[in-house]
């Protein structure tokens, strides 16, 4: 019977732990990819601004 709790313990803090790494890792993606458009936009801005 303990050792049912244990596993049941060490599966629900593995399932926490994935669902915690993909809220991570999905607003990690959406920080770098917020980052790059911020980055192309200026890069673009500042194209736009030597060809006048």
């Amino acid at each position: 019977m303990r050792f049912l709790l244990k596993q049941g313990i060490l599966l629900h803090v593995s399932q926490v732990d994935s669902h915690y790494l993909t809220f991570v890792n999905f607003w990690r993606g959406l920080i770098i990819r917020l980052l790059a458009s911020l980055r192309n936009y200026n890069f673009g801005t500042y194209i736009m601004i030597l060809m006048t």
